[in-house]
């Protein structure tokens, strides 16, 4: 950092995502973020966000530096204050469920209208489906094998759900951040102070975040909180209340998927018992 923009100073350790190393530091007085990744594209991702949607009173911190750093890649941007809604104490994120909501409102209205396609966005804001209802039954066209024979006599019943949602063919392009609620939130003084970590954003029905809340409630305290204080105050987000359980199910299906991928066997049977609590007794 000191070889591309001069002296730095107080460079710690920060807490890390799943995919990057992230420290502190200061710089011409001005506090920032370094991040580093095997990867470029989650960069990209943050810069394309940051661009397209600051305007849209979303707090993405601004992206000053991506460059390569030996065979990883190095990502500098501003740093947003505050704390995580994953790193509250417990019980905390009830009292941003109102700062929360009103996040959630500013998402659905940014406007989509200049992109293509539809599911997750490239950095180049193209949608990677033809259709919402494609990007569902995405998840219908997966390998499914590696389920043991209990799991996959119930699979059926899961891509069913989702196979029904999308013959309604809900084409709406809203923006979707595809990873929302819990560790990429950060807040303080009673309003969220960012939305980071854009990698997982998409281009469809902004109910899609709101059924990510749902969907981990029993995995975290955060998401629970935030779950409580939707059906105790706004329960009106809850109107459509079978399409965020497709969704919650969509979302769990491919944690499980992913995790298998991963050898992480817990995780994956967490997920798909999740999905079927959500068919059998709903959010």
């Amino acid at each position: 950092m000191r070889s591309t923009v001069g002296e730095i100073e107080h460079l710690h350790s920060l807490s890390e995502g799943e995919e990057s190393r992230a420290f502190g530091f200061r710089w011409n007085g001005e506090d920032l973020v370094l991040r580093i990744n095997a990867s470029r594209r989650d960069f990209d991702m943050d810069r394309m966000a940051g661009e397209r949607f600051s305007a849209a009173d979303l707090p993405i911190p601004a992206i000053r530096l991506i460059a390569p750093m030996g065979r990883y890649y190095a990502c500098v941007s501003e740093r947003a204050l505050g704390t995580t809604l994953q790193d509250l104490a417990a019980g905390g994120a009830y009292d941003y469920g109102r700062a929360i909501c009103s996040l959630l409102d500013r998402l659905e209205r940014c406007d989509m209208a200049r992109g293509q396609g539809y599911g997750p966005i490239s950095p180049d804001g193209l949608g990677r489906h033809r259709s919402w209802s494609e990007f569902l039954l995405s998840m219908t066209a997966r390998d499914w094998t590696f389920l043991s024979p209990v799991e996959a006599a119930r699979l059926p019943q899961l891509l069913g759900r989702i196979e029904s949602e999308a013959e309604y063919k809900t084409e709406v392009r809203r923006l979707i951040h595809g990873d929302f609620g819990s560790n990429n939130v950060l807040v303080a003084d009673g309003r969220v102070t960012g939305l980071i970590d854009w990698s997982e954003a998409m281009v469809g029905d902004s109910l899609y975040d709101l059924a990510n809340i749902f969907f981990w409630r029993p995995w975290l305290d955060c998401m629970e909180q935030q779950c409580r204080y939707v059906i105790e105050n706004e329960p009106h987000r809850l109107d459509q209340r079978d399409r965020l359980v497709t969704y919650a199910i969509h979302i769990g299906l491919g944690t499980a998927y992913e995790a298998a991928k991963a050898g992480d066997e817990a995780l994956a049977d967490w997920a798909l018992d999740r999905c079927h609590a959500l068919l059998e007794d709903g959010l």
